[in-house]
């Protein structure tokens, strides 16, 4: 009798699952400040309700919608996920096929590019940053190691132009635009695939600012090689005709 009422007790259990089951449907993933369509076919339902939204940031929302439909089978939600909170999103739907409770999870992802990242393109971006940071070491020890000032002799006075001053300018010049390089990689894997929005938006600031300083900087470099090599010319002149030059 005792394992009888057992039985029946855990076929109960079983059957109270099978009426209100949480089916997970992951769909997506999708790019921020675009809105979700939120399919569901039901042909035995009179109606299907959203019953929660559970943002990435632990908000949870109880909008308790019923989902339109066009003929009483395909039922459509759409939502439109706060364009700053990126991350997993859970929509928590009710439908009542045959007059049954049944629950159904739709869980997807909100980030920057809208696509998920697959192991080729990971590698893609390790790679991309281990050799950006290995050229800009080799560039930062290149602009360390090459003298800027012309050749000298004890008493300080020029002895011969050194040219590589120049090599040194295109170093420093071509550090720059690796660490906009750089930054602008970290700025695409945060927002587009790691949904660190603070720290995606960060670098985003820090890329336009560097960006926009290249229109200034740049400028000054050009104009302050064509002074320098000008004033060489002049040094080597004076060299030429045996005039001391300190």
């Amino acid at each position: 009798m005792v394992k009888k009422s057992l039985f029946i007790f855990a076929f109960l259990i079983l059957l109270t699952i099978n009426i209100c089951s949480a089916e997970v449907q992951s769909i997506g993933p999708f790019q921020s400040g675009s809105c979700i369509n939120l399919p569901q076919s039901c042909s035995n339902c009179t109606f299907v309700n959203i019953t929660k939204i559970q943002m990435p940031n632990s908000t949870t929302i109880n909008p308790s919608e019923l989902m339109s439909t066009r003929n009483g089978i395909n039922f459509n939600y759409t939502y439109c996920p706060p364009e700053n909170v990126l991350g997993k999103y859970i929509i928590t739907t009710l439908a009542n096929p045959d007059g049954e409770s049944v629950s159904v999870d739709y869980d997807f992802i909100m980030n920057g590019s809208g696509q998920e990242v697959t192991i080729a393109q990971a590698i893609v971006y390790i790679f991309s940053l281990i050799i950006g940071f290995l050229i800009l070491g080799f560039t930062i020890v290149g602009v360390t190691k090459i003298p800027f000032r012309n050749t000298r002799a004890e008493d300080d006075s020029v002895i011969s132009i050194n040219n590589l001053k120049y090599v040194k300018v295109v170093l420093l010049v071509f550090v720059y635009l690796e660490v906009l390089f750089l930054v602008a990689m970290a700025r695409n894997i945060s927002i587009g695939f790691l949904m660190l929005t603070d720290v995606g938006q960060f670098f985003n600031i820090l890329y336009f600012i560097m960006l926009s300083g290249t229109l200034v900087l740049f400028p000054l470099i050009f104009f302050f090689t064509i002074t320098v090599w000008l004033a060489d010319k002049q040094v080597q002149k004076d060299l030429e005709r045996g005039i001391p030059v300190r």
